[in-house]
C-alpha cells in the first residue's frame, strides 16, 4: 500500500511539470518493483510469479486512485478564472478551456499506472525468486 501511494503521488507531482511527457510513469513503475521487494523481504523468502503480478496489480491500482484523486480537483481548479496565475506558471496562457474529453482523457492516461506497477514488479520477480525458494 505505501508503494502505490508513493508511486500515485509522484506520478501527479511529476505530470505537473510542463514537458514532461511519459516520465512520470516512472513512479509507478518503482512503486511496484517497490512493492515486491518489500513483500519479499517480510516474508523471507522469494515470491510465486501469480503473487507477484497481484502486488503489482495492487499497487498499479492504489497509484492510480491516488493519481486520479488528485488529477480531477487540479484539473477543475485550472478550468476556473482564478487559476490563471497558476496556469502561466504551469506553461499555460491562461485557464484551461473546460472539456468533458479532455477530463477523461487524463483519467484513462492516470490509470496507465496499473500496468506501469504490473511491468515494475513483473520485471522485478526474477532477482525476488533468486533471493530465496518460492512459497
Amino acid at each position: 500500500m505505501r508503494a502505490g501511494l508513493f508511486g500515485g503521488a509522484l506520478l501527479y507531482l511529476h505530470a505537473l511539470l510542463p514537458n514532461s511527457h511519459a516520465y512520470p510513469f516512472i513512479w509507478p513503475l518503482l512503486g511496484g518493483a517497490l512493492a515486491l521487494y518489500w513483500g519479499m523481504s517480510r516474508s523471507g523468502s522469494g515470491v510465486s510469479l501469480s503473487r507477484t503480478v497481484g502486488i503489482g496489480v495492487t499497487t498499479g491500482t492504489i497509484a492510480a486512485l491516488v493519481a486520479v484523486a488528485a488529477v480531477v480537483p487540479t484539473y477543475l481548479f485550472l478550468t476556473t478564472e482564478a487559476s490563471t496565475s497558476v496556469g502561466r506558471l504551469l506553461g499555460g496562457a491562461g485557464p484551461l478551456p473546460y472539456s468533458p474529453a479532455a477530463l477523461r482523457a487524463l483519467l484513462l492516461v492516470m490509470l496507465l499506472a496499473v500496468p506501469a506497477a504490473l511491468l515494475g514488479s513483473v520485471v522485478t520477480w526474477p532477482f525476488a525468486r533468486a533471493r530465496g525458494p518460492v512459497d
